[in-house]
This record gives structure tokens, C-alpha cells and sequence, in this order.
């Protein structure tokens, strides 16, 4: 269903002006998005407009995604050394530092009571999120990652 929107001329519409990461940090653009599969669709659940790596900023891990390529990541962290340069989660609010988040799930939220529907969404396991930010982009063998795991 999340995929869905790529195929919409009305999702096109927006993804061909505005670049990922504005579409998905921008409540009112990232609720459209969302909404969009299920108004034309009627699909059984509202699936939120977002990515995995939202919160590596608030780290210190920089990200974008690239049309055709994914996401991309260009904070190095490839060393202990490299990581100990990023924030400590454990000192940060992320409602604070990621407010967008919580007004689009409470505006979704609301739409999904009224539509009498599921809404979905997803986050990325903290080895999900290390291994992008190791490798710099998506990995299949993730081979960075295990070599670090591993040194």
C-alpha cells in the first residue's frame, strides 16, 4: 500500500517539486501523502508517509534520499571514534527535537477514527539504522557493518 503512491499522478506531483525528506517533515504534505492510497483505494489501513531514518538527525547523522538511489547517508561513522562523535539517544527528546512526528500521527490518527480504519507505522530497528549509516546507503551484505560488529 506505501508503495502504491508512487504510481498516483497526484503523488507525482509532489514527489517531482519537493524533495523527500520536506515531504515527510512537512505535517500537512506528509498527511496528504498518506491519505492519498486510501481515498482513491479504499485500502483497509491509512499507512503514515515517513522513512526508517527519520530520527538519525537528531543524532548527528545526516541523510537524504535520492530519487532512483534510496537513501544516503554522508555523516561518516565507520569508527568507534566516528560514533562517539554522535548524540547519546538516551539524552535526547526526540518530541522536542522531531515535533512533525507527533502532529502528523495525531492527524492521522484522527482520520483513521473517522474512516473507521488501521493506521500503520513503521520504524527502523536500531541495527536497521546502524547498518545505513555504516554503509553510507542501502547494503545487502552489509559487510562495513559486520567488519565493525566484528573489530
Amino acid at each position: 500500500m506505501r508503495q502504491a503512491g508512487r504510481y498516483m499522478s497526484a503523488f507525482r506531483q509532489y514527489s517531482d517539486k519537493y524533495p523527500f525528506r520536506e515531504r515527510s517533515e512537512t505535517p500537512s504534505m506528509a498527511v496528504e501523502l498518506s491519505l492519498q492510497c486510501h481515498r482513491a483505494y479504499k485500502m483497509d489501513g491509512i499507512i503514515m508517509f515517513s522513512d526508517i531514518l527519520t530520527p538519525l538527525p537528531v543524532l548527528g547523522i545526516d541523510f537524504d534520499v535520492v530519487k532512483g538511489i534510496g537513501p544516503v547517508i554522508s555523516t561518516e561513522a565507520k569508527t568507534e571514534e566516528d560514533v562517539a562523535k554522535l548524540a547519546d539517544p538516551s539524552t535526547v527528546d526526540f518530541d522536542e527535537t522531531l515535533p512533525f512526528i507527533r502532529e502528523i500521527l495525531g492527524t492521522l490518527s484522527k482520520e483513521a477514527e473517522e474512516a473507521d480504519t488501521s493506521l500503520i507505522g513503521f520504524v527502523g530497528a536500531p541495527f536497521t539504522l546502524a547498518a545505513y549509516t555504516i554503509e553510507g546507503k542501502s547494503s545487502k551484505h552489509c559487510l562495513d557493518t559486520k567488519k565493525m560488529m566484528m573489530d
